[in-house]
């Protein structure tokens, strides 16, 4: 194993050498493709669905729009999907009907 600098000496650094060592580095479509694949569990908070995704990316050279394109389409969670109820736009013959409201 290579050494470093005693003043380099931190979880950090050896995280990124255990990275390097230990885990398969995949091409960009790869990685793009298991992003995809990865949609929100029952159950799963959106912080963790979302660092789910961070750490598939890693795996990869990918950008954060991809990131966030996977995390949009994999989306299962309706809660703050949609902005609250709001009298904006009623009653001005915009074409909207009112809102149902779901019980």
């Amino acid at each position: 194993m290579e050494s470093v600098p005693e003043d380099e000496e931190n979880i950090n650094t050896l995280a990124v050498m255990l990275r390097a060592k230990y885990m398969t580095q995949r091409t960009g479509p790869e990685v793009v493709d298991l992003l995809n694949a990865r949609r929100q569990m029952r159950g799963e908070r959106l912080v963790e669905y979302a660092q789910s995704l961070r750490e598939i990316g890693e795996r990869g050279d990918v950008g954060e729009d991809c990131l966030v394109n996977a995390f949009l389409k994999g989306m299962s969670s309706n809660e703050g999907a949609r902005p609250p109820t709001s009298d904006v736009g009623r009653g001005r013959d915009l074409g909207c009907a009112p809102r149902r409201r779901v019980r």
